[in-house]
């Protein structure tokens, strides 16, 4: 088979009876693979241009797969990017995002978007596109098709600033603010475009810096988008939208919205910071109502009250944010009083949050009064635990893996902050059990505490002066040793040595 030529084997797998088995397609496909592997990829796809374009084209879905995979090596490099148009290969890929094979389609949409704003100002190919999903497409009218369209192009404008502002000048991005059509009146989009439209949304809200205030400076349905979100969420959570909204679609995009919102208050993970201005913009439309009756309602969807959790969490992860939730004592009751549920999910979802809010609000004052003068008491000052030893008994007390993997990445996040250090020096009998090998059986559990400590020892002065040099040191050789080390170990080796 290695003997034989590219033209021969392409003529094998046109000549219909050529190949009588599946055993001898996968033959023919390995053959061209390996002579398609050999040296630079573009030379070698160049020199075997005409069997990638017919592969493109051909009936055989395992071909046309095999052609786009090649392909895919192109595409994240200029030299690749350039093969792709000057051969109009480029145009063929994009085609191929409209085809009924989903799997083959949306190979054809990660490659095209790869190629960034080529694949866009390419006439042509602008104009297939355009075709699959013209720029005044709406969240009622849309085509599966165009979706598909239209994730190529969010992700294309993630890229860059200068891809970014390219779709947004271009307006290949205006379908996806259409969103806020879809709860107006006698407006009834698809649930699931409209969920696929608002996880567009999430990307963009979650990803693209400034985007809170550019999104508010707008003109059209792109400057009603953060005010859509908070109506959004008002309506589909809330006893005072709860007639004009539609229970399928509210039960559907309720706790999906609540994430937009999270994002609007804290993009995770951490590209981009919200600004003081940000946070003014978002805290005008007087928000907190919408998650306190949704924590507070007698349903208890959980779902839903760890979605509203998540929006106070999101709260807190900026220093405007943080001030803002300091300020308020709803919000610090209800942040408490997850901290203390024996409900799982918010008890897990409230030290989430708290891991990010220590770590992204970047003001170590306003994340200790959090901590020590808020989480810390409960309706009992004098008796109830502090919030340290809280997390402590979690790690104490329970095997739940989730539980002990956010109470450790908390824990984590505190070491990086002086406050924090002293706390977690001080906890009685802390030290110990983290000194301890043995209460950690699972790698990730493992990895968390010897982060924990890694982080401890950076700060020796400070650490000898709450602990003593003797468990300073203990803790330096726990690091030493590393992650996974067993002190039953080097006991054996002894052994087997005195022996």
């Amino acid at each position: 088979m290695f003997g034989v030529s590219l033209n021969e084997l392409l003529q094998k797998l046109n000549t219909p009876g050529a190949i009588q088995t599946e055993a001898q397609f996968e033959d023919v496909l390995f053959a061209i693979n390996q002579r398609l592997s050999v040296g630079d990829p573009i030379s070698s796809m160049r020199e075997n241009l005409e069997v990638l374009r017919q592969g493109l084209d051909h009936p055989n879905l395992k071909l046309r797969t095999f052609s786009l995979d090649h392909l895919a090596r192109c595409s994240p490099s200029n030299s690749g990017r350039s093969f792709l148009k000057e051969t109009g290969l480029l145009n063929t890929i994009v085609t191929t995002i409209g085809d009924d094979n989903i799997s083959l389609a949306s190979k054809a949409a990660s490659i095209s978007s790869k190629a960034g704003t080529l694949v866009l100002e390419d006439a042509e190919c602008a104009n297939i596109l355009k075709q699959f999903m013209p720029l005044d497409s709406s969240i009622v009218d849309i085509s599966s098709v165009g979706l598909r369209v239209l994730d190529m192009v969010v992700d294309i404008a993630l890229g860059s600033h200068e891809q970014f502002q390219y779709c947004w000048d271009q307006g290949w991005m205006s379908p996806v603010f259409t969103v806020v059509r879809s709860t107006e009146p006698g407006v009834s989009p698809d649930p699931m475009h409209l969920l696929n439209i608002m996880q567009l949304l999430e990307k963009l809200v979650g990803k693209e810096p400034g985007i809170v205030q550019r999104l508010s400076s707008s003109e059209g349905e792109a400057g009603r988008v953060v005010k859509w979100i908070i109506e959004a969420a008002r309506s589909w959570n809330t006893q005072a939208g709860a007639g004009s909204a539609d229970p399928a679609v509210a039960a559907l995009a309720g706790p999906e919205v609540l994430r937009l919102l999270q994002l609007l208050l804290c993009p995770l993970p951490d590209t981009a910071r919200r600004t003081a201005e940000d946070i003014a913009i978002i805290r005008q439309h007087n928000i907190e109502p919408i998650f306190l009756e949704i924590l507070q309602s007698e349903e208890r969807d959980e779902i839903k009250q760890e979605a509203a959790l998540g929006v106070i969490g999101a709260i807190g992860c900026s220093q405007a944010g943080m001030e803002w939730l300091l300020q308020s004592p709803s919000l610090l009751q209800e942040l408490r009083d997850a901290f203390m549920s024996s409900l799982p999910l918010l008890r897990i979802g409230s030290i989430y949050w708290l891991s990010f809010m220590l770590q992204y609000c970047q003001d170590e004052d306003m994340t200790e009064e959090l901590f020590i003068h808020h989480l810390s008491t409960g309706q009992d000052v004098g008796t109830s635990p502090s919030a340290l030893l809280r997390l402590a008994n979690n790690l104490k007390n329970h095997s739940q893996k989730e539980l002990r993997g956010q109470t450790l990445r908390a824990l984590e996040a505190m070491a990086d902050l002086k406050w924090g250090r002293r706390e977690l020096m001080l906890c009685p009998g802390l030290v110990k059990w983290l000194l301890n090998r043995g209460t950690e059986m699972e790698k990730t559990g493992m990895e968390w505490k010897f982060s924990i400590i890694q982080r401890l020892v950076k700060h020796p002065e400070e650490c000898s002066g709450l602990i003593g040099d003797e468990e300073y040191i203990k803790l330096n050789v726990y690091v030493r040793e590393g992650i996974f080390f067993k002190e039953s170990n080097v006991t054996v080796a002894v052994a087997d040595k005195a022996a």
